[in-house]
């Protein structure tokens, strides 16, 4: 298991000992998929682990398949988009009103994590970081604005472990390795609710 220090947990309201099989659903991009399986066989018998996932899409792309999620009745949520937005050069206000959106409908969710964004990106000799940083930013100020959300801090753990190479060489999807520290982080983060 990765250390939790590998993870910002803000204060969660006490939702009291989950039980076996609580659900869970995982809710985002690519990355969502990615990790999906490690997750699983992470979680055992502890959670129930939904997954939702479409590689490739905005946070404002997914909006209406959020309200679907949400729908479901989840225990907790974990959410994991925006690298997208940074990707097409989505305005960061613009992809956190949505998210802020997005979050909203996730309300009545006793624990909702969202991940932040990897700010190692780098295609074609372009740089993201600016970029993503920018809607970091932004997602630790929802988070921190939401009593039943904290955050997953998937760039500090890329940031801490990237001379071992655990990102893909398109810098933005984990390999097997890092896969397995972002599955960590998701459990660990689980785990405090």
């Amino acid at each position: 298991m990765a250390a939790l220090g590998a993870v910002a947990l803000a204060p969660l309201p006490s939702c009291g000992l989950l039980g076996s099989g609580d659900s869970v659903a995982l809710f985002g991009d690519s990355l969502t998929l990615l990790v999906a399986d490690a997750v699983k066989a992470g979680a055992d018998d502890e959670f129930s682990i939904n997954v939702s996932g479409t590689w490739g899409l905005r946070v404002d792309e997914l909006l209406d398949q959020a309200a679907e999620v949400s729908n479901s009745d989840p225990s907790q949520v974990v959410i994991n988009l925006g690298t997208n937005n940074v990707l097409q050069h989505h305005d960061a206000v613009a992809s956190a009103q949505d998210l802020a959106s997005m979050l909203d409908q996730f309300a009545d969710v006793p624990c909702v994590h969202v991940v932040t964004l990897n700010e190692h990106i780098n295609r074609l000799g372009e740089d993201f970081a600016p970029d993503a940083a920018a809607l970091n930013a932004q997602i630790r100020e929802l988070a921190g604005r939401q009593l039943n959300t904290n955050v997953i801090d998937w760039n500090a753990i890329v940031t801490e472990h990237l001379a071992e190479g655990i990102i893909s060489e398109d810098t933005v999807h984990p390999n097997s390795k890092g896969v397995e520290l972002l599955a960590d982080a998701y459990l660990d983060a689980l785990r405090t609710c």
